[in-house]
């Protein structure tokens, strides 16, 4: 199966091709960086190829409408786009362990976005329910990987950062969420989005995966899905 296209020709240049099968693509940033506006770019790439999508909305911020209307805008068609919504942490890993008997034969990508959202809505937790729960996303960030690996699939995980949850380290090194790196971890390749001084205007760079590390790609929203901009001064 050829890599789903990203939409932005410096991307998929960078890239390779695009997403590419048996791999897990993670892409991260600030809240409205751009993340869901890329995957269903990828999206449209994919139904445009005959394929289905399998999305998994951890959040349930994507409203099957503007999912519908964007795929519609893009030229392609949002009845193979098959949504599923977790409305907690226990669901979303039910939901994963059930994967291998809910895809449909001719799924071409997998989406699985906001991964961090429902474990970060539990609130304080005590030591060892966040140890259990960061082990549970180990679970099924690992479980995924094989199962895309085996079906032959690409997948995008995306996952939301707040700048102020970074830390500093005792070398005065910025770090990451555990979440966060837990995703890295298992990521064949990683994606950064950051936010532009024009709303509609987004960065994303390469750091890990691509055949050079690309730093700052600017891409443009639209109704139909995203297109490159150039890149940034």
């Amino acid at each position: 199966m050829a890599a789903v296209e990203t939409g932005i020709a410096r991307l998929d240049q960078a890239l390779t091709g695009g997403y590419h099968s048996g791999k897990l693509s993670l892409v991260y940033g600030e809240e409205k960086s751009g993340k869901t506006s890329l995957a269903l770019q990828a999206s449209i790439s994919a139904v445009r190829t005959g394929m289905k999508v399998v999305w998994i909305d951890c959040g349930g911020y994507l409203h099957p409408e503007r999912a519908f209307q964007v795929l519609s805008h893009g030229q392609a068609d949002g009845t193979k786009m098959v949504l599923s919504a977790p409305r907690d942490f226990e669901e979303q890993t039910r939901t994963i362990e059930t994967l291998p008997l809910r895809l449909p034969d001719e799924t071409g990508l997998l989406v699985f976005e906001n991964f961090n959202v429902l474990h970060r809505v539990q609130g304080p937790l005590q030591v060892e329910k966040q140890r259990r729960m960061f082990k549970d996303l180990n679970f099924q960030l690992a479980y995924l990987r094989e199962l895309v690996s085996l079906r032959g699939l690409p997948l995008i995980v995306t996952a939301q950062v707040h700048e102020a949850l970074a830390q500093r380290n005792e070398c005065g090194e910025t770090t990451l969420p555990a979440a966060s790196r837990i995703a890295m971890y298992w990521a064949d390749v990683i994606l950064r989005t950051k936010n532009w001084s024009m709303p509609t205007l987004k960065l994303v760079s390469v750091e890990k995966g691509g055949k050079t590390k690309v730093a700052d790609i600017l891409f443009r929203i639209t109704e139909s899905g995203v297109s490159g901009a150039g890149s940034s001064p």
